[in-house]
């Protein structure tokens, strides 16, 4: 059942989780608390399919997830792995390689799409309107007077309940920046590639048979076409644009602890480092499930810490490897060095995004008796 923002006010009943948020972590949230038996209501304000800058990569941990909540991907684009390309020759490249099975790239629109969709069918009510009067006190919360037991914030890199509960941790002091947009081309590797030059990187990412996604991650701001002008061999490649070019960042964010008597922070909205390794929606849903785990073992107040555990490989790997990559020689003989030594490339992507390591993280007991 879809609650339309006209009559939001006829949901009247206590319910386990209300949600902030109805991007893909809220809605995986909101269906992971439906596997568990409890009710959830999402407020969303806006209506459909929502697009938004994003590389739109989903890992093997991502994949595995979304098969475990039943999300059913209606068009998507396979991949193996990830090609580091030298910006400046092209023909030096570096190839890294999954185990435990494969990524797949999507369209944000048809992933929003599908996890709504799923959430329907599981039952979660979806409010379309925005989250104006909020209340956390200490035996309830309360979203434009819907109750429920707890808050879950869902609401992104820049969230509004983080800031108004006073959990906003410190700001970068280097952002970064990203922009993204759709070319009519169909993809020519089952990678996806990344172009490292000095002033940043470009994600190419297939999406469909006949599109493919190509993302910047830069220091600087700058025009889009000013920097695929700097890459050749890649624009020579891709057709008419396919969709409106969009814009995120700056991307850092940290929050002082994601939990505060019964408001949970998921998502960008828990902390995020940046988008370098392709594992956002990955660990936003991951961080979702944990915390609904931790609610319905009766622990929530175990979800910072077990939080802090899930995202620990990510944080120290991408931390690291945005601190090695500041240095123009590192950005510049990246490549030549994984070519040198490709094991280590696949020992990294294990690490960040092993299809198995995702499941034992979210299964293992230790989560829920930390």
């Amino acid at each position: 059942k879809i609650v339309r923002s006209h009559c939001w006010s006829k949901v009247l009943k206590m319910y386990d989780l209300v949600i902030v948020g109805g991007g893909p972590v809220g809605l995986a949230t909101g269906i992971a608390a439906r596997q568990k038996g409890l009710s959830a209501c999402v407020f969303e304000r806006k209506d459909g399919p929502v697009d938004k800058a994003c590389g739109e990569g989903i890992m093997p941990s991502g994949r595995a997830l979304l098969e475990q909540l039943g999300v059913t991907i209606k068009s998507a684009y396979p991949f193996d792995g990830i090609r580091y390309l030298n910006a400046k020759n092209v023909e030096e490249f570096a190839d890294g390689h999954f185990t435990g099975g494969g990524g797949f790239g999507v369209r944000r629109l048809e992933l929003h799409r599908a996890l709504t969709e799923r959430a329907r069918e599981a039952g979660v009510h979806i409010v379309n309107t925005h989250a104006n009067e909020v209340v956390l006190a200490d035996d309830s919360v309360s979203v434009n007077g819907v109750e429920g037991r707890y808050l879950i914030a869902a609401d992104g890199l820049n969230s509004p309940l983080r800031r108004r509960f006073e959990l906003e941790g410190a700001k970068p002091t280097r952002p970064r920046y990203g922009a993204r947009q759709h070319f009519n081309t169909a993809p020519w590797s089952n990678k996806v590639e990344v172009y490292w030059s000095d002033h940043g990187e470009a994600y190419v990412t297939p999406v469909d048979e006949k599109t493919v996604g190509v993302a910047f991650l830069f220091y600087k701001p700058g025009a889009y076409a000013d920097l695929l002008a700097q890459l050749p061999s890649l624009k020579d490649r891709l057709g008419r644009p396919a969709s409106k070019l969009l814009g995120a960042g700056p991307f850092m964010r940290s929050a002082k602890k994601r939990v505060k008597g019964r408001l949970l922070l998921v998502g960008d909205a828990a902390g995020y480092v940046d988008p370098l390794t392709g594992e956002g929606i990955s660990l936003g849903i991951l961080s979702g499930v944990i915390a609904v785990n931790c609610i319905a073992d009766g622990c929530p107040e175990r979800y910072d810490r077990a939080w802090r555990r899930a995202m620990l490989r990510y944080q120290v790997l991408t931390h690291g490897l945005l601190t090695l990559t500041r240095a123009k020689w590192i950005r510049r003989h990246l490549v030549a060095i994984l070519r040198l030594v490709p094991c280590l490339f696949d020992f990294s992507l294990s690490l960040l995004g092993g299809k198995k390591k995702a499941l034992q993280e979210q299964r293992d007991p230790s989560i829920h008796s930390l």
